[in-house]
Order: structure tokens, then C-alpha cells, then sequence
């Protein structure tokens, strides 16, 4: 629980007050009353207010309902007046992941040209003809290295961050479901796997990684890195696999869309709907965040609602700019209706910048696999 969450006692008289105190509340729309069912179970009640309550006070952004960078009273106010109300939500999932990179070249045939590569106990580098990065699995976990070649700015933040590692991209923030009536959470991007198994074929390395028993026995996370070797892209699989003795109810992730990237050299986010520069006079986010004084406020954010056989594309890029070029890292995402909530957000803190896909699956049946493929291109031009 959040050590600045309020009693629950009192919490639970604020909002009886509360929903007294608001004449004739406007009707809610559904996608405002998704956003506070916090277990996704089709109705805000009492299970999606203990869910709040564990929050409040913190900045999560998924109980940030007004997005202003804290989960507090304007939030509860939100909350209250959305409480007791429902929608139909979204059907289960389709359990086959989907595919990752298909071979584009025929039959896969070990090919080790055009790439150099060591792998490591704690990291793996790898420098292919278009890109070059790092590959962590000791302290952090994902990508702490990306450049394109001739790029000197790393897209991966390279400061030391206050939760103590650098900058990662493609990382794994959060893992969360319910179980036996409470939450279980755990932060994935810390030094917790181990190395991968890796794979060589004609046109892409694959790096898989597994963590067996993930809070409760039989749940196994798995992270499947595929790098193109021709091209600057490449791809990431996550999959949460339920072995367990029971369903995993209102899982959620958290997944770098495409991360924590070098605000000092960002001067654009975008996601599929919008796009944002810094606001003047400021030439840089990180430059912005300082000039805004507050502990976090968001720049963009993309809200799908999620329609069974409707196909929705989400993206987020980050463009830097350096030595008089731009240089862009763009992810895309397919949502194709097998999820309770989706939503891409950039947000910016005086430290660093945060760009992420968050996602509320179906609950996941015993025997059953849930993925995500994010894919990532890397791309550049002259500034104007």
C-alpha cells in the first residue's frame, strides 16, 4: 500500500460526502467509467475503490484520472461520481500470440555476417550494418544502449535515474493481477533475469528470456528481443503464460512504448492521434521540465476503447535532435479488441521522461497465454 494513502475509513466517508455534494452529476460516458473500473470487471465499486485507495497519493497514472501528475482529491471526485456505474466490457481473449518478425527470406539457416556481438553475464552488445545497442539483463533490464549509425545521442536516457539505474527502452515497468482478493505487483525492469537464450538465423538474432513463478507458483513471464539484421527494427514479445492453479484475474502491464528516452535531445513525442514539440522558449523536454516546476504533468496520451473485431492501431515516437539531424524511434501496437483498457501516454518529470503503453487484459484462464508484440523502427533526416 501506498504510505500516503488515507485511512480507508475516512476515505470511504469522503466519498458517501462527496457523491452528496455534487448536484445532478453528469452522466458518465464509457470510456471515462472504464478508465476508473480498475479490475476491469465492468462496474466501479467497491473493489476498484480499494484498488484507488492503494494509490492515492502516489502518481501512478492509472488512477491519475485527470492527469495532473498525482492521484489525489480531484481524482476521488472523479471516482465518486463514476461509482456504482457499468459497461459491457470487451470478450475474452484470443489466446494464440501472435506472430513476431515471420522470416521474410525462406527457411531460417544460421548467418552471423553482417554483425558483431558479444554476449555477456549481464548485458549483450550488438553492432548490426544500420544500428547498434545494448542489451541489459543485469542492472537494468531492456535496452540501455540504441543508436542508429553515425548517432551520437543515445535514444536511451543516460543519466543516472532516481529509482538507480540509467534510461531503458523496450523494458517491462509493471506486472500486476488480482489474486485471493488483493493485488499483486511486481517491477520488472529490475536486475531479476537471467541471460537469454540466444539465436542466430539468416535475417535476425532472437534473445528469449523466462522468469518462472512470477508472484504466484506456475506464472511465468517470457520476453522475446527479435533484431533485424538488414534493417533498423526490431521487436519485443511479452507474454504472461498462467500455469497457476487459478485464473488470473484483471492482469495489467506496463511496457516501455518505447520508454525511458534522452529528454535533453527529445524535441518531439507523438502517439497515433497527436503530436507535441517543447513549448517555447524551451528546445528540449528535459529543458521544459525544468522550466515547469512540477513533479510530473503529461505531454501526450492516446485512449483506445477496445471493440471485439475492431483492429486499432496505437503508436509512440520520440524524435531527438543532434548535430543538425533528427533521429527517430517509433513502436507501434495492434490492438485487436482482446483487452479490457488501453492507453500510450508520454510523461515528463524533472529527472526524466516517460513513454508507455499500459494495458488491461481479460482475465487469463489456467492453461492459457496472453502476448503483446510491440514492434520499434529506427529512422533519420536532416533538421529543417
Amino acid at each position: 500500500m501506498n504510505p500516503n494513502a488515507l485511512p480507508l475509513a475516512l476515505l470511504l466517508g469522503l466519498l458517501g460526502t462527496i457523491e452528496l455534494a455534487i448536484p445532478n452529476p453528469i452522466p458518465a460516458q464509457v470510456d471515462e467509467t472504464e478508465a476508473s473500473d480498475f479490475n476491469g470487471d465492468g462496474t466501479v465499486d467497491v473493489a476498484d475503490f480499494g484498488l484507488f485507495l492503494g494509490a492515492f497519493g502516489s502518481g501512478d497514472p492509472v488512477f491519475d484520472l485527470n492527469d495532473n501528475g498525482k492521484v489525489g482529491f480531484d481524482d476521488l471526485f472523479i471516482f465518486s461520481r463514476l461509482y456504482g456505474r457499468s459497461y459491457t466490457p470487451a470478450r475474452p481473449p484470443t489466446l494464440e500470440p501472435p506472430p513476431i518478425f515471420p522470416n521474410t527470406r525462406g527457411a531460417d539457416s544460421p548467418l552471423e555476417d553482417n554483425l558483431n556481438y558479444n554476449f555477456g553475464t549481464q548485458s549483450a552488445h550488438l553492432v548490426f550494418a544500420d544500428y547498434r545497442l545494448t542489451l541489459s539483463y543485469g542492472d537494468p533490464f531492456g535496452i540501455s544502449a540504441l543508436r542508429l549509425q553515425g548517432q551520437s545521442a543515445n535514444f536511451a536516457n543516460p543519466a543516472k535515474l532516481p529509482f538507480g539505474t540509467t534510461g531503458i527502452i523496450a523494458d517491462w515497468e509493471w506486472f500486476k493481477f488480482q489474486r485471493e482478493n488483493e493485488q499483486r505487483q511486481i517491477k520488472l525492469k529490475e536486475p531479476t533475469w537471467q541471460a537469454p537464450a540466444v539465436e542466430f538465423y539468416e535475417n535476425r538474432v532472437l534473445a528469449r528470456f523466462s522468469r518462472p513463478d512470477v508472484l504466484a507458483a506456475g506464472v511465468e513471464l517470457r520476453v522475446e528481443y527479435s533484431f533485424e539484421i538488414e534493417q533498423a527494427a526490431f521487436a519485443v514479445r511479452y507474454t504472461i503464460r498462467n500455469g497457476s492453479a487459478a485464473p488470473l484475474l484483471a492482469p495489467y502491464t506496463m511496457l516501455g512504448f518505447p520508454g525511458f528516452t534522452n529528454f535533453a535531445h527529445a524535441v518531439a513525442v507523438e502517439t497515433q492521434v497527436q503530436s507535441r514539440t517543447p513549448n517555447p522558449p524551451h528546445d528540449n523536454f528535459r529543458a521544459e521540465a525544468a522550466a515547469a516546476g512540477l513533479d510530473q504533468y503529461r505531454l501526450l496520451r492516446h485512449d483506445v476503447e477496445p471493440w471485439p473485431g475492431r483492429v486499432q492501431p496505437m503508436r509512440g515516437a520520440v524524435v531527438l535532435e543532434e548535430s543538425g539531424r533528427l533521429w527517430t524511434l517509433e513502436c507501434t501496437f495492434t490492438d485487436d479488441g482482446n483487452f479490457q483498457r488501453l492507453f500510450s501516454g508520454h510523461y515528463n518529470k524533472p529527472l526524466y521522461m516517460t513513454s508507455h503503453l499500459y494495458s488491461f487484459f481479460n482475465d487469463i484462464p489456467v492453461g492459457a497465454q496472453q502476448s503483446i508484440v510491440i514492434n520499434y523502427t529506427l529512422s533519420s533526416q536532416p533538421a529543417p
